[in-house]
């Protein structure tokens, strides 16, 4: 197993660029990834990762880990909304 030094510079532009927190804003993004999945008591959900592809901002790339999205009766409503709105 590799040795992980976390006081190495070599993280340091990695930990600015990827883990500071995302100025609050309105951004446009893609649908990255979507994982469909099950609860262990039997909820159905999907798992959405996006990246912002704003062109104009720094924050441009940037990965939004993650969004669950709830296939319940009473929850599907705001998923068919998020669908409609995506497009």
């Amino acid at each position: 197993m590799a040795t992980i030094n976390a006081g190495d510079k070599i993280w340091d532009d990695k930990l600015k660029s990827g883990s500071a927190p995302i100025p609050d804003g309105e951004y446009s993004c893609f649908v990255l990834d979507a994982f469909p999945d099950t609860t262990k008591t039997g909820t159905p959900f999907v798992e959405m990762a996006f990246q912002i592809h704003e062109p104009n901002s720094p924050q441009k790339g940037r990965i939004l880990r993650f969004q669950r999205f709830w296939l319940s009766d009473k929850a599907m409503p705001r998923f068919i909304r998020f669908l409609r709105a995506a497009g």
